[in-house]
């Protein structure tokens, strides 16, 4: 980890900035948790653990979830603990829509803007003709897109979505993991 966030955070590339931080979280990391910074192993953007959180989320998130009195990355279990600290900080709510199908039939999608980032008045998603197939109770939705080779499927998501789309910052991601959980349950 420690070469990646070197690497990344001194030399030039457009996130140069997010990697100084990461990098000074590296060091700020092992020291809190008497690791040996030139062993710890990760991904190539200094990712690391069974979760692959970057040094400052791993600070931040830490979860003890199996009660053995420490916070380790690389336990699942408090992977998972990590990761429910972490969607329930951002505003993760139980029973609330994630993402639901739209009717829209055609190829390529261009009447309205798709975002992760940005919500729309569902009544705005309605006049340009795309309806939820399944119920959607909330007044504003993020315009989702995923890209086939064929056509596009257009989704709509719900707040807990954005949550989502806050642990990785990608339409794909946040999508694949809902269709995941969806055929988990």
């Amino acid at each position: 980890i420690l070469d990646a966030l070197a690497t990344l955070a001194f030399h030039p590339n457009r996130m140069k900035k997010f990697f100084k931080a990461e990098f000074k979280h590296l060091f700020l990391y092992a020291r809190e948790k008497g690791y040996n910074i030139t062993k710890l192993e990760g991904s190539f953007a200094g990712a690391m653990g069974c979760v692959q959180q970057v040094p400052s989320m791993a600070r931040k998130h830490r979860s003890d979830f199996n009660g053995d009195g420490k916070t380790d990355p690389w336990d699942v279990e408090d992977c998972i603990g990590s990761i429910a600290k972490f969607m329930h900080k951002n505003g993760w709510k139980n029973g609330r829509v994630v993402a639901v199908p739209t009717t829209f039939k055609g190829k390529r999608f261009t009447r309205l803007k798709t975002s992760h980032r940005r919500t729309l008045a569902t009544n705005t998603i309605y006049k340009a003709g795309i309806k939820p197939t399944k119920r959607f109770n909330e007044s504003r939705a993020y315009l989702l897109k995923t890209r086939n080779k064929t056509h596009d499927d257009i989704w709509m998501g719900g707040k807990n979505f954005r949550v989502m789309t806050r642990y990785n910052n990608s339409t794909s991601y946040g999508m694949a993991i809902h269709l995941i959980a969806e055929q988990v349950k």
